[in-house]
């Protein structure tokens, strides 16, 4: 699954990949363009059966976001803030 993630990051970057370089997956983070390594969970409900949807936010049919190490730290430190965790 992390791989088809990170594949839908990489079919996102194909408009701003200059013509000639390679195609790398992208941060889905929005007005971030690192390239993307992680995965993170929009939530733990369905760990193991995590639906991947075409869009990048988490929502009811897209569990997982590729992100950069950059953002998902930034994201991390978020959640433990929450009031709700």
């Amino acid at each position: 699954k992390r791989q088809a993630v990170l594949n839908r990051a990489k079919f996102n970057s194909i408009t701003i990949t200059p013509p000639g370089h390679p195609i790398k997956p992208i941060c889905e983070r929005v007005e971030c363009s690192n390239i993307a390594k992680d995965v993170h969970h929009g939530d733990y409900e369905r760990v193991g059966k995590e639906q991947i949807g075409m869009e990048p936010e988490p929502s009811e049919e897209n569990d997982l976001i590729a992100l950069c190490s950059e953002c998902h730290a930034i994201l991390h430190e978020a959640e433990k803030k929450s009031p709700d965790k």
